[in-house]
């Protein structure tokens, strides 16, 4: 706790949790114009990429587990580390899930057409977990600390990069085998367009400028000719999308490009432990996930039913 995630090798301060919460109090200004908001999300953001995290999602959950830390005197606490968190692998319903997470709206842009080319190595795993997998290692490790009663920290990472790793070409590949038998249409007038008749798989790049390049082209055949659309309405629409689909691949860049695991030993430890009763019950087993049924079968189908609705 507390290390920076920069790659330059010398010496450089550890994250302070009070520093950084006294230097966004001092930032704040009341001066007329003055955008709080816009202000403090391009401060978090300096401070993320000064201490070498990709945003300020990541440093402040480390900075949350820092206070915990300092704080939880004599209790037993457990922090848990999920990864990409995505719809219930079985219960309490196969598929349910709250909202677009992080890997759905590629899924769904995917879906739609817009999303012909993706900034990434292709082969570099994307760290997904199913929703009811964290419930159930959550539980079960209250239950093993808080029964010990110990003044301790357990740190347990809900993770599947080294057990079971699924990678980013491998999503898109099952993404892409289930459009291409259930498009997705906006309503059920809607008609197919040729597009889902021959849909293409996602092409990958290793730069930002051959995918804006290969986008902008690939976007232009797909939705160019549109009929019933006026030439001026087309070019902004096909723009936007340009837009849409870049902006998509630059947030994601990081994730593209990761080199990290996640060792999730502790958990791996915690299912040992666990009754024959309780492994059913309370199931952490990742090494048991079939991910092309799960994307293809559950995930896509549950987002599709429980999101898009």
């Amino acid at each position: 706790m507390g290390e920076n995630r920069r790659k330059d090798p010398s010496p450089f301060p550890r994250v302070d949790v009070s520093d950084e919460v006294n230097l966004a109090s001092r930032s704040g200004t009341t001066s007329t114009g003055f955008d709080g908001n816009k202000y403090m999300r391009k401060l978090g953001m300096e401070r993320a990429n000064f201490y070498g995290w990709h945003n300020t999602y990541q440093i402040t959950k480390a900075m949350g587990e820092m206070v915990i830390n300092k704080t939880r005197g004599d209790m037993p606490v457990v922090i848990i580390r999920p990864t990409i968190i995505e719809s219930c692998y079985k219960g309490p319903v196969p598929g349910w899930i709250q909202g677009n997470r992080v890997f759905d709206p590629l899924i769904c842009s995917f879906g739609k057409g817009q999303l012909p080319a993706f900034l990434c190595k292709p082969d570099t795993p994307i760290d997904i977990i199913p929703l009811d997998m964290v419930v159930n290692a959550t539980i079960a490790a209250m239950a093993k600390h808080g029964y010990k009663h110990m003044p301790e920290l357990n740190i347990y990472q809900i993770a599947t990069s080294v057990l079971n790793p699924v990678r980013i070409s491998d999503m898109f590949d099952y993404t892409c085998e289930y459009f291409r038998s259930r498009p997705l249409i906006e309503s059920e007038s809607s008609s197919r367009i040729s597009y889902y008749d021959n849909l293409a798989p996602v092409k990958y790049f290793d730069n930002f400028d051959d995918l804006s390049k290969y986008t902008r082209d690939e976007i232009y055949r797909r939705f160019g000719s549109m009929r019933n659309v006026e030439a001026h309405k087309l070019q902004k629409q096909c723009k936007a999308k340009i837009m849409y689909a870049e902006n998509l691949c630059k947030i994601y860049e990081f994730a593209g490009f990761l080199k990290a695991r996640f060792d999730a030993r502790n958990t791996q430890k915690l299912l040992s432990e666990m009754s024959k009763e309780e492994q059913i019950n309370f199931d952490i087993d990742v090494t048991k996930i079939d991910w092309r049924n799960y994307i293809t079968e559950v995930h896509i189908p549950g987002l599709i039913k429980f999101v898009l609705k």
